[in-house]
């Protein structure tokens, strides 16, 4: 099991900036432009989907209620599933949504890493409480014991946990194998480059040329001349 990361340093409240490293100007213009873009696209998408949902649960609510003799206990117990399924839903589309707009040349050090955590939490945080919200008013409005309000309160809170705990061990599986598939890449392209270079070196015999490199080379100039022609 991985290791979860304490996010209690963050102020989720806080909008997120983006602090790159001022050595690197190119890969500082482009991940902030990549975050910039992923903002919006976050914004659009919670906003949609808060609405989606809250429809979604009111049509259920009222399902519910048209089933008669349904005790109070079973009808917040589905309640309570249905509003954790739309929670999860939310989170993985809300990391797909992420890792799509996440360019696919760069790595994600630890500064990128904390901005996509740190709008997770933000974004999850929102929609966590109009869940609760709905979940409370629901059980409020019923006529049960304080202990089994308080018994399904909690279990709600500790599957909304779960889902957090799972949703921040995805990001960070997709984020090791993001960084992975980028070092291939700069091995290949490394490799190749080296693979082109004509090298003249002393052997044995007397002189040694890598005719592969040539060959290629040629193969390029040949292209040219007759794209010329």
């Amino acid at each position: 099991m991985r290791r979860q990361q304490d996010w209690q340093h963050i102020d989720i409240d806080r909008p997120a900036v983006y602090h790159s490293d001022e050595t690197d100007s190119v890969m500082k213009r482009v991940t902030e432009h990549n975050f910039s873009k992923l903002d919006k696209k976050l914004s659009l998408f919670s906003r949609k989907l808060s609405s989606q949902h809250s429809k979604e649960q009111n049509d259920f609510i009222e399902k519910l209620l048209l089933e008669k003799n349904l005790p109070s206990s079973s009808l917040l117990a589905r309640l309570s599933k249905f509003l954790i399924t739309q929670l999860s839903k939310f989170s993985l589309e809300f990391i797909s949504l992420i890792f799509e707009s996440i360019n696919p040349h760069l790595q994600i050090n630890q500064k990128d890493k904390d901005v996509i955590l740190l709008r997770f939490n933000s974004y999850f945080n929102s929609q966590m409480n109009q869940h609760e919200n709905k979940f409370n008013d629901c059980i409020a409005s019923h006529t049960l014991p304080k202990n089994t309000k308080d018994a399904f309160k909690r279990g709600f809170q500790t599957e909304i946990s779960q889902i957090r705990q799972d949703s921040i061990q995805e990001i960070e599986i997709r984020i090791d194998e993001h960084n992975e598939v980028v070092s291939n890449k700069v091995r290949k392209e490394n490799s190749k480059i080296e693979e082109d270079i004509i090298d003249i070196k002393p052997n044995f015999y007397g002189i040694g040329l890598n005719l592969n490199a040539i060959w290629k080379r040629m193969k390029g100039w040949l292209k040219k001349d007759s794209e010329t022609i």
